[in-house]
């Protein structure tokens, strides 16, 4: 016994297979790593952006552990609140600065993790520091 498949039912097909591909390489292509992030989110104060932007890495010891989630500005304080989205498995432990330094001899910015050791991890959506390199 032969099932024959309609027309109809194969252009059904390809379309949710394009739709998933368009939504999936948008993703990629817009900086997100996975579309269930399981990662940790944290928040950095800068008075200065230095060029960083939303996407822009977030790096530990060359080792990229993250992206800039999202950038607002305080109105009230005047400052920049930065949303660092962690995808890896790295302890960010409490008093940890989060520094805006150059990614690349392009101009490209980074925020770039220093990890003070101690023994108590900050917890998810806390408040680190922020820091800013002298640029070029």
């Amino acid at each position: 016994m032969a099932f024959k498949v309609s027309n109809e039912t194969k252009v059904g097909a390809l379309a949710a297979i394009s739709i998933t591909i368009l939504v999936l390489g948008y993703n990629y292509l817009a900086g997100k790593d996975s579309l269930w992030s399981s990662g940790k989110t944290y928040y950095a104060h800068f008075e200065d952006l230095n060029g960083l932007s939303k996407s822009n890495p977030i790096i530990f010891k060359g080792y990229k552990i993250g992206q800039v989630a999202e950038i607002e500005f305080n109105d009230e304080s005047k400052d920049f609140l930065v949303e660092l989205d962690i995808q890896k498995d790295v302890k960010i432990n409490e008093g940890s600065i989060a520094k805006i330094s150059d990614a690349d001899f392009f101009g490209s910015k980074a925020i770039e993790m220093n990890i003070i050791k101690s023994a108590k991890e900050a917890p998810d959506g806390s408040t680190l520091k922020g820091a800013s390199e002298a640029s070029m």
